[in-house]
């Protein structure tokens, strides 16, 4: 385990170090470096430490992101669209989870609503279901039998944010664990007009535990 996190730690680290590089570089075919996010701790995606990095291409309309993490890593690859206000991204991704392979479309959306004292008020959905190839040693001898015809996983979020501060609710369905409801609440404090750190807390209704991450964000766009 801890072998895990260290590796999950340096690879975060040289994400990091690769993005410097490439924003101080000239930007190939359209391609801009958007965010770069290192995390520790737990929420509906996360567990340990992390790191996250997002590009786009706003000639293409296009983005990419990668994720490593102590368990798992992925890739997703899509379009950004506007329908009037509404703001959106459809992707396809794939990755690994406990070194079983996993894939799946990738669907967010995000609807500003107005402003409540000088805060702005957003709406926003994710919906994102896969397929694993197998399952994984941890689920395979649990002693319990997937009801499932594929090892299938999918979650589903909403979320209402009015300035820093986001309330959440999270349904996870993995392979036989049962149904899993994720309530949280966030908070986001900029540091700068590039920087930001944010906390949350989001109840495991299957464990029965309270699940709680930090994270800091780069964003020079």
């Amino acid at each position: 385990m801890r072998f895990a996190a260290k590796s999950a730690f340096f690879m975060a680290m040289a994400v990091l170090m690769s993005t410097v590089s490439w924003a101080q570089a000239p930007d190939p075919e359209g391609w801009q470096f958007s965010s770069l996010t290192v995390s520790a701790g737990e929420d509906a995606l996360s567990s340990g430490i992390a790191g996250s990095l997002w590009m786009d291409n706003q000639e293409k309309h296009t983005t990419f992101n990668v994720v490593v993490q102590q368990e798992q890593a992925w890739f997703l690859c899509g379009r950004r669209f506007t329908v009037g206000k509404l703001k959106g991204t459809v992707a396809g991704s794939t990755g690994h989870f406990m070194g079983v392979p996993w894939i799946g479309p990738y669907l967010d959306l995000a609807m500003p609503l107005g402003t409540v004292a000088g805060q702005e008020v957003v709406v926003s959905t994710m919906q994102w279901p896969i397929i694993n190839a197998w399952e994984p040693d941890k689920w395979k001898n649990d002693g319990v039998k997937n009801p499932e015809s594929l090892y299938i996983g999918f979650l589903t979020s909403y979320q209402v944010t009015v300035g820093p501060v986001g309330i959440s609710y999270a349904l996870l369905n993995f392979l036989d664990d049962p149904w899993n409801e994720l309530p949280g609440v966030s908070y986001t404090q900029k540091i700068r007009k590039d920087f930001s750190v944010m906390g949350s807390v989001t109840r495991n209704g299957n464990a029965k535990k309270w699940m709680f991450y930090i994270g800091a964000t780069w964003n020079p766009s």
